[in-house]
């Protein structure tokens, strides 16, 4: 079997993979079709996360059909769309769609922010001016229009973590990813009480800060087994 490295890239419009031998060689190539945005409101922008997941599924299967049987994938690498928020359950399922960095629902409430001199705040702590679909402000906003969502959501996923605790098991995310989430405190590389306190959360809900590049586990069997990878 020849040895092969797979990377996914979870985009805000479709999910892609390439499959590459260790020397760089290209194998195989796949894409999933577009996801659907939904607008239930105006300047709401959202996604099914079972239709996101799906897509990976998808890329993952045309991969194995393509390098039919031919190759031991030692290691699997992602890339995903940074800033947008997915409410869950204390188990890791969705209470809500995933909603997108497109997103402007919070745009009134990142208004009423920057009026009581916030952004200076956040800024400092977190790097990132105030913006309409970063998580920091759609949990606060979750947390004063719509309270029954806010109340079921234990854990609070990025796309990158959410889609890597699918694949693993694992609540695991990157400096990157979570820095997109604008609640990390950019001095420490850590979750800051601070900003969280601000969205009305605790740093404990949201996933484990890993270096980029570490190993966060194996697949879990049961993907394994429906994708048909050959992964070790």
């Amino acid at each position: 079997m020849i040895e092969a490295l797979l990377g996914l890239d979870i985009g805000t419009t479709s999910t892609k993979a390439v499959l590459f031998g260790v020397e760089g060689q290209e194998i195989a190539r796949a894409s999933s079709h577009p996801y659907q945005n939904q607008t239930p409101q105006p300047g709401w922008v959202e996604q099914d996360p079972e239709e996101v997941w799906q897509a990976v599924l998808s890329v993952l299967r045309q991969i194995v059909d393509q390098s039919k049987d031919q190759f031991t994938i030692r290691a699997i690498c992602m890339a995903a769309q940074s800033g947008s928020l997915l409410p869950a359950d204390q188990s890791g399922e969705p209470v809500y769609p995933i909603v997108t960095w497109l997103d402007g629902r919070s745009e009134k409430l990142i208004s009423d922010w920057k009026k009581s001199g916030l952004e200076q705040q956040v800024r400092s702590l977190s790097g990132w001016s105030l913006f309409s679909g970063l998580p920091l402000p759609t949990i606060a906003w979750l947390r004063l229009h719509n309270p029954e969502v806010f109340q079921k959501a234990k854990h609070y996923f990025s796309v990158n973590d959410f889609i890597a605790y699918r694949l693993t098991g694992e609540f695991v995310s990157n400096p990157s990813n979570a820095g997109g989430m604008q609640l990390v405190d950019l001095r420490t590389g850590t979750w800051s009480p601070e900003l969280c306190e601000l969205a009305g959360i605790t740093p404990n809900m949201l996933s484990q800060l890993q270096p980029s590049g570490t190993i966060i586990g194996k697949i879990k069997p049961e993907i394994q087994a429906f994708t048909g990878l050959n992964a070790e």
